[in-house]
């Protein structure tokens, strides 16, 4: 699968860069699109230290997991994958997909 650089917004990209957690309802296309527009989204701040920290998406104003659908979990399931390829050095991606395939 070939990625999109433009597919996934930097928002997400900087959290998965950061280990912050991404909840799969965030990679709907719903989720996704109003990521890009700034839409309905909210950040917060996380602390690294004294005057130190990044500002990243909150996860309080996306559905939960438990609130998709199957249409909307498969979207996130792909879109998931497309963020795994985009981050990953592709020797570890091709054995996390290996795993998570059978």
């Amino acid at each position: 699968m070939e990625v999109d650089p433009g597919a996934l917004p930097d928002a997400l990209l900087q959290m998965a860069y950061n280990n912050i957690f991404i909840p799969l309802s965030m990679l709907t296309t719903a989720s996704l699109n109003c990521i890009k527009t700034n839409e309905h989204i909210m950040y917060k701040h996380i602390s690294y230290g004294p005057r130190s920290g990044k500002a990243f998406l909150d996860e309080d104003f996306f559905l939960t997991e438990d609130d998709l659908d199957n249409f909307e979990f498969g979207q996130a399931y792909t879109n998931w994958l497309m963020l795994i390829e985009a981050i990953l050095d592709p020797i570890i991606e091709q054995g996390w997909c290996k795993n998570h395939s059978t």
